[in-house]
């Protein structure tokens, strides 16, 4: 089985934050998305840069693939049994093709779809999180209004 380096292709580091990786993939999905770049890799490139991202902005993905990576590049590394390996290159297999197919949706999409999918998950969390600031606003001030805070009164 052969690992392409994520990182790599997102051109960040080992050691990137979520932020970096966001930003990184951001720009290079608008850059190579193919409505746009008309280059003949354009289409391959752009799922390459959509499954670095899904591997690399989940927690739990990026690790398992930190290990393999290691694992791969490091033979001589026996920090892992045989076993461990098998299950991990299973699982590495399953979301690699899991974003490899969501790399393709996004690729069939328009720019202008495209673009707009990618703002209305940073909308929709921002909603979230204003969504969930009103109810606790709320919440404190029931509680104020019907006993609670007896320091205030």
């Amino acid at each position: 089985m052969t690992l392409k380096d994520y990182y790599k292709i997102l051109g960040i580091s080992r050691t990137a934050t979520l932020s970096e990786i966001k930003s990184a993939y951001r720009t290079l999905a608008l850059k190579y998305h193919p409505d746009v770049n008309k280059a003949d890799d354009a289409h391959e490139r752009f799922i390459e840069i959509n499954e670095a991202y899904e591997l690399l902005a989940d927690f739990s993905k990026r690790e398992l693939f930190d290990k393999l990576y290691d694992s791969f590049i490091n033979p001589q590394n026996q920090n892992l049994a045989e076993q461990e390996k098998q299950v991990m290159n299973a699982q590495y297999r399953d979301w690699k093709e899991e974003a490899k197919e969501r790399g393709e949706v996004h690729a069939r999409m328009s720019f202008a779809d495209y673009k707009y999918s990618i703002l209305d998950k940073l909308v929709a969390i921002y909603d979230s999180t204003k969504l969930i600031i009103k109810v606790i606003f709320s919440v404190l001030l029931l509680w104020y209004f019907f006993g609670g805070f007896t320091c205030f009164h």
